[in-house]
């Protein structure tokens, strides 16, 4: 898996950029003083040498570990367990945006498989509070390029939870969820994440005022979806989207952009 493919850049180079040079996005969650907030990291073919340096190394993670201190996968669990057991939901906020930005960086695969931080993700996307939704699409979103996690959320029934989540309003929610299905696209899984219902909410979508949401459901519809299939969601008199819930393009988000860095 190439993290440097081209795919990963329609994050937002086909949001909002008009430039092409865009190589490296990821999702990722900074504190602020009103809590957690989103924002997509983006380098270009300049920063080549911090892109290929971002990802930790095991050998570089021990040169920054005390002796007596906490290892990756202790500190991991330990963030699980606060997640787990604690009745704040501001503090499992917090606790769910970190585990989020651990999830972007490879070596850190083997020990969210270990601790099952996949389904806490997926397991966040039912859930009444939106930012737990938003943080949990971001895990995701972050690790859903990765062949074995792919394989996994979708044998796991992520689609369809991803699929659901498309009936919210929040801008970043959706971002988030109309890239991870992207990510998720396998021959197997493509009549399911193209399936008529979903193909008009991106026409839909695609409608919005907000050029974030509108550019990527495009972006969806053109690269994924057959001239039948766009054609046939153009035709359909919506009765289908009224069922699944599906914001009309007044409903949807018209600004809030996120931060670029």
């Amino acid at each position: 898996m190439s993290y440097l493919s081209s795919r990963a850049v329609v994050l937002e180079t086909c949001l909002q950029s008009e430039s092409s040079f865009f190589i490296v996005c990821l999702r990722n969650f900074r504190s602020t003083p009103t809590g957690q907030e989103c924002f997509w990291g983006l380098r270009t073919i300049s920063d080549l040498p911090f892109c290929v340096e971002m990802f930790s190394s095991k050998r570089h993670l021990e040169t920054k570990t005390p002796v007596d201190g906490v290892g990756r996968l202790e500190f991991l669990q330990q963030l699980v367990t606060e997640f787990q057991t604690s009745n704040d939901n501001g503090g499992k906020n917090q606790v769910l945006a970190n585990l989020a930005n651990f999830a972007y960086d490879p070596i850190n695969y083997e020990h969210l498989r270990k601790l099952n931080v996949v389904d806490l993700f997926l397991d966040t996307l039912t859930e009444p509070d939106e930012k737990q939704v938003e943080f949990g699409l971001g895990g995701l979103c972050n690790v859903a390029l990765e062949r074995g996690i792919k394989d996994y959320i979708i044998s796991s029934g992520g689609v369809k939870l991803i699929i659901d989540v498309l009936s919210r309003t929040e801008e970043e929610i959706l971002v988030s969820a109309i890239t991870t299905l992207m990510f998720l696209m396998t021959p197997q899984s493509k009549a399911e994440i193209t399936a008529p219902s979903v193909v008009q909410c991106m026409q839909r979508f695609s409608q919005a005022t907000n050029k974030r949401l509108s550019n990527l459901a495009n972006v969806f519809l053109q690269d994924y979806c057959s001239d039948h299939q766009r054609l046939q969601a153009q035709t359909e008199d919506g009765s289908s989207l009224q069922v699944f819930g599906i914001p009309l393009p007044d409903q949807l988000p018209s600004s809030g952009v996120s931060s670029l860095v």
